[in-house]
């Protein structure tokens, strides 16, 4: 996936927290957005596989636990391992597939479309 479609998945799960919760409009849209493509930071760090240890379940609990450790946000932890999860999901519908259950297998999921 692109970084522009994984934006667009993050706004929309803003959008609907926001619906669902009223809350703040832009600072949940930046924060969901961010979240949404940091599994891609990997590109960044040459020691780090693309679509590895950033692409699978364990990794996704990580933005949460660094929200929650920076103060008591416990609707923005959720959206970020949330908009982490989003980009699993959508980078699982390439051929490609993402590692999912990594370290404890290292088969790739996929769901082409």
């Amino acid at each position: 996936m692109k970084q522009k479609t994984h934006a667009a998945g993050g706004i929309l799960l803003a959008s609907l927290a926001v619906h669902l919760y009223q809350s703040d409009l832009l600072i949940t849209i930046f924060w969901v957005v961010f979240w949404s493509l940091v599994s891609d930071f990997d590109v960044y760090i040459p020691t780090v596989r693309h679509r590895g240890i950033t692409h699978t379940i364990a990794f996704a609990l990580f933005p949460g636990a660094v929200v929650l450790a920076i103060g008591q946000f416990h609707l923005y932890a959720a959206l970020a391992s949330l908009a982490v999860i989003l980009h699993l999901i959508m980078d699982s519908l390439n051929p490609g597939g993402v590692p999912l259950w990594l370290p404890f297998s290292r088969k790739r999921v996929r769901f082409p479309v």
